[in-house]
C-alpha cells in the first residue's frame, strides 16, 4: 500500500487531520450551545416572574 502522496513523517495523514478538525469544530460548537444554555438560565433565574415584569416595565414607562 503506497503512502499518499501528501504524507508527512511528523503528522498525521489529511483524512485523520481533518476528522481532528471536524472533531475540534463540534466540540467547540458544544461548547458555545452549552454556554449559551448556561447564560439563558442564568439569566432567566434572575429575572422576576412574567407578572410581575410586564407590571415593573409599565411602571418604568419602559416598551418591549
Amino acid at each position: 500500500m503506497p503512502r499518499d502522496s501528501f504524507y508527512h513523517p511528523k503528522r498525521s495523514n489529511a483524512i485523520s487531520d481533518t476528522n481532528y478538525r471536524w472533531e475540534q469544530m463540534r466540540r467547540a460548537q458544544a461548547g458555545r450551545e452549552k454556554w449559551k444554555a448556561d447564560r439563558n438560565a442564568e439569566r432567566q433565574a434572575n429575572l422576576p416572574p412574567n407578572d410581575l415584569r410586564h407590571e415593573l416595565n409599565r411602571i418604568q414607562g419602559k416598551s418591549k
